[in-house]
């Protein structure tokens, strides 16, 4: 009787990026002057067609498109993104993030 083929694992995506995750568990915590802004979350989507729903937070949301292109809507408003570009939503602003289909959008994620 044959052995049974080992199944490879699959390969990581983007191991880089997901570095970049591993670290999302460090506190980050800057201070200038009297002002004060920790980080309480990080991560990344990464270049395949996505779509975050609309939605809102109690914090800040800083966005940097590091590839593609898509459209961020902010209050009802549609905003071209691409490969370079940051954008921030404010607490209770609801927004949503569209990635192109044709050329991907990826985001690197503050919050």
């Amino acid at each position: 009787m044959a052995k049974p083929a080992r199944i490879a694992d699959p390969p990581r995506a983007d191991p880089p990026r997901e570095r970049f995750i591993e670290l999302a568990r460090t506190p980050v915590r800057v201070t200038l002057g009297s002002f004060t802004a920790e980080v309480l979350g990080w991560g990344f989507i990464g270049t395949k067609p996505w779509r975050n729903w609309l939605h809102s937070h109690t914090y800040y949301e800083i966005c940097y498109a590091y590839a593609g292109r898509g459209r961020f809507r902010m209050l009802g408003v549609d905003h071209a993104v691409e490969r370079g570009q940051v954008f921030v939503a404010k607490p209770g602003e609801e927004h949503e993030i569209i990635s192109s289909r044709r050329d991907p959008l990826g985001i690197y994620f503050w919050s």
